[in-house]
């Protein structure tokens, strides 16, 4: 009888590439001219921090915001965002509660407003040192945003319109992802701003959002205060 062909070996199976982490994150930002401006914004104005729901009271939270780190690229104009979301922002167990991802994008959609549109100078309308110094510790002044509306005196606008779009569900468990947002365009007043939050290696996408921020006609009289 002829003998069985022989059979070609199965090929060893191969190990998933590990997933990207919050470090290589951070490292590519730094080193694409990115620069970190939450801890320069807790630092320098800390009574802004006090009883915020999202730097003090979700952060302050064992089980709320675990990461919330703000990138920003002054060239390019786009902001990163590197959150982690804690098992008590969920609402059904271990999902994520949309109202905390509408929550962050709103707080998000806000750092780059600031930023991009009210000063060329990242937080100036909330420092009163030049935030460059802090961040970069050098003397660098970065060129007027084409966005930008300090010229018209500018300093606050507020959330006309928020719209979210969930795509998949965002499990706590996951662990650290990224809200990356940038200005779409901007017709007087009005600021429109677009943004996702997705895995760390950008091939997830679990929600996107679309926003109107809208600067008051007139600067208010009185300072807003707690009172």
């Amino acid at each position: 009888e002829p003998e069985p062909a022989a059979t070609e070996p199965e090929p060893a199976a191969t190990e998933p590439e590990p997933a990207a982490t919050a470090a290589d994150v951070i490292a590519s930002l730094l080193a694409s001219g990115y620069v970190r401006l939450d801890k320069v914004f807790i630092e320098n104005r800390k009574e802004l921090k006090s009883n915020n729901i999202v730097h003090d009271t979700l952060r302050n939270v064992e089980g709320g915001i675990q990461r919330h780190e703000i990138y920003f690229n002054e060239a390019t104009g786009e902001l990163v965002a590197l959150l982690n979301f804690g098992p008590r922002t969920v609402g059904l167990p271990g999902v994520v509660h949309g109202g905390s991802a509408a929550l962050l994008f709103d707080n998000t959609f806000g750092w780059c407003f600031f930023n991009k549109c009210v000063s060329p100078n990242p937080l100036a309308p909330l420092l009163e040192v030049p935030p460059w110094t802090l961040c970069l510790r050098s003397t660098v002044t970065p060129r007027p945003s084409p966005h930008s509306l300090s010229h018209r005196g500018y300093k606050a606008g507020f959330t006309a319109y928020l719209h979210v779009n969930y795509k998949k569900p965002l499990l706590s468990k996951y662990g650290d992802v990224k809200l990356v947002c940038s200005v779409s365009k901007v017709e007087g007043r009005k600021v429109f701003l677009q943004g996702k939050i997705m895995s760390l290696d950008g091939e997830t996408v679990y929600s996107d959002s679309e926003a109107l921020f809208v600067v008051p006609r007139r600067p208010p009289s009185k300072p807003i205060t707690h009172e």
